[in-house]
């Protein structure tokens, strides 16, 4: 290797441990501490991290929780597991509508991906098994299965980077639990609403289930999400050039 090429080597090394150090210093600046479990909704553009790795993300992430806390974040099929395509694979099926990190995160070591046609989760950490067992059973988006609904029992939190308050998910989740006006005005139990899905598992094991599209065109309604910021505490502050919002998930 020439000098210039060490030379590079180096530089790209010294910015990569620059991204990793200003991560886990704004992580920690909005309270999350080891132990900490985490659903994270991301916007990896909003970072501004000038193409670094999304390795350093992660590892900034993992370190600042520790092996005692936990990550997980959205990697939902929900436009390519449908009515055409009734099929998940836990290990193939790719992720859409949810950024990039997601679908990174995934692959990365130690990550468990629940089973579940439109709303999986990749999940690592302690008892990661736990959070991801038995999601097939749920027959709706957010059920008490998921492992966003076992997040908010186990004293988690939610954290937005740099896509606003609005995307969270389990929002959907008290949707389904109060049976929402607006996403239960049809009948579930005939077709286009209830269909039959395949999922196949980390060791190959398919299991036919059926599952309710409950979310309807919500026609004279409007999901005011933002008002959270009015009605609970939720700390506001930036990772990298994202800005970021961290609430807890009960």
């Amino acid at each position: 290797m020439d000098q210039e090429s060490k030379r590079t080597q180096h530089d790209n090394v010294n910015i990569v441990e620059e991204y990793y150090f200003a991560i886990k210093k704004d992580l920690e600046a909005l309270g999350i501490k080891k132990g900490d479990k985490l659903l994270i909704h991301s916007s990896y553009k909003s970072m501004k991290m000038k193409g670094y790795c999304a390795d350093t993300f992660f590892a900034a992430l993992k370190d600042t929780v520790g092996y005692d806390g936990l990550l997980m974040f959205p990697t939902f099929t929900y436009d390519v597991v449908n009515e055409e395509n009734p099929f998940f694979d836990v290990e193939k099926t790719f992720s859409t509508h949810v950024g990039i990190l997601p679908e990174l995160f995934r692959h990365t070591d130690g990550v468990i991906r629940s089973v579940h046609p439109t709303h999986s989760l990749a999940v690592w950490g302690k008892d990661a098994a736990s959070y991801v067992k038995d999601h097939q059973k749920d027959n709706v988006c957010v059920g008490e299965n998921s492992p966003i609904f076992k997040l908010k029992d186990n004293g988690g939190k939610i954290l937005m980077i740099g896509c606003g308050i609005a995307h969270n998910t389990l929002i959907h989740g008290v949707e389904c639990f109060v049976k929402a006006p607006y996403a239960f005005t049809v009948d579930y139990t005939v077709a286009p609403y209830k269909r039959e899905y395949t999922v196949r598992d980390a060791y190959g094991v398919e299991t036919k289930i059926n599952f309710f599209h409950e979310f309807t065109e919500a026609i004279g309604w409007y999901q005011a999400f933002y008002k959270l910021l009015e009605v609970m505490k939720i700390t506001e502050g930036k990772v990298l050039e994202a800005q970021s919002f961290i609430m807890d998930a009960k």
